[in-house]
Parts: structure tokens; C-alpha cells; sequence
């Protein structure tokens, strides 16, 4: 079966699509993150100022839970397009399709994508080596996607503690 060069050129197309999307998925986390900082700074601020209202001390207490849930979910997001492209990646670079492509003028080198993720071990599971290290469920609570969330909520507990214990007032 041979496939043809609109369908390669397709396929790259959606491969550079798929790389745009993780790069925008990228600065909508980073944007997550921003608003994040932002609204626990403003709120100590505030619970400061105001006299150590409860509002306050809620706020910078259970809002991070709300950003940690947003920055899982686009992340999620993110790691479907990784997947993809890293499917894509498989797909082009596998010594078993080079005799698909029609364009035998310069082989299908113009298409490889070097081997980043998966370092060449392409063989006849590689769709199944892929979709295993790219498992959803470990996302929420790895050290990159909740250790900046656990360091706002933490720090709300400890003044809600200090607050009980009366050491601030």
C-alpha cells in the first residue's frame, strides 16, 4: 500500500499543527500559574490589611485548589496533543513505513523528526510503549503540576493556624 504525497503532507501538516497546540497549551498554563500568584498575593495582602477576615484566609486557603483542577486539566489537554505528535513522530520516523512513501527522490528523510521522547526504539509496539508513558491519571500530583498549588495552600493552613493559635491578630 502506498501513500500518497497529499496524505504525507496532511499528516506533517497536522504534526506542525499538533506542535502549535502544545505551545499554546503551554502559555495558557503559564497564564494559569500567573493568576494564580496573583490572586494568592492580592488575598494576603488583603487578609492583612483588613484586619485578618475569614474571607481572606478561605480565599488563599481553597483557591489554589481551583488552579491546581485548571493547570490539570490543560495539562491533560497538552498531553493528548504530545500523544498525537509523538504518534505522528513514530510514524515518520519508522524504518517499516520508509518503502510507503511515494517521493523516492529524496526518500523520506525531508519528513523524520529526531528521536527526542522515545530515543529510536520504534519497533512494532510503539504506539503501545507511547500511550503507556503517556498516562493521564499520574498528571494531577506529579512534582511539577502540584508542588506551586501545595506551597499556596500549605502557607494558607499555617495562617489559619497562627490565626487560631492567636500568634497573629
Amino acid at each position: 500500500m502506498k501513500i500518497s504525497d497529499r496524505q504525507i503532507d496532511m499528516l506533517w501538516s497536522e504534526f506542525e499543527m499538533v506542535q502549535n497546540k502544545i505551545i499554546e497549551f503551554d502559555k495558557i498554563i503559564f497564564q494559569i500559574k500567573t493568576w494564580s500568584i496573583t490572586l494568592f498575593s492580592a488575598t494576603i495582602w488583603f487578609y492583612f490589611e483588613k484586619n485578618n477576615h475569614y474571607l481572606f484566609l478561605f480565599l488563599i486557603t481553597f483557591a489554589p485548589f481551583f488552579f491546581w483542577f485548571l493547570d490539570y486539566r490543560y495539562k491533560c489537554f497538552q498531553n493528548y496533543s504530545i500523544t498525537r505528535g509523538l504518534l505522528i513522530q513514530g510514524f515518520f520516523n519508522s524504518p517499516k513505513n520508509a518503502d510507503l512513501f511515494e517521493k523516492k527522490i529524496s526518500g523520506y528523510d525531508e519528513y523524520r523528526i529526531p528521536d527526542i521522547d522515545v530515543r529510536g526504539k520504534y519497533n512494532e509496539d510503539w504506539e503501545k510503549i507511547i500511550l503507556e508513558k503517556r498516562a493521564q491519571s499520574r498528571l494531577l500530583f506529579k512534582i511539577h503540576t502540584c508542588s506551586f498549588y501545595l506551597i499556596q495552600i500549605a502557607f494558607g493552613i499555617c495562617l489559619f493556624i497562627l490565626r487560631n493559635c492567636h500568634v497573629i491578630k
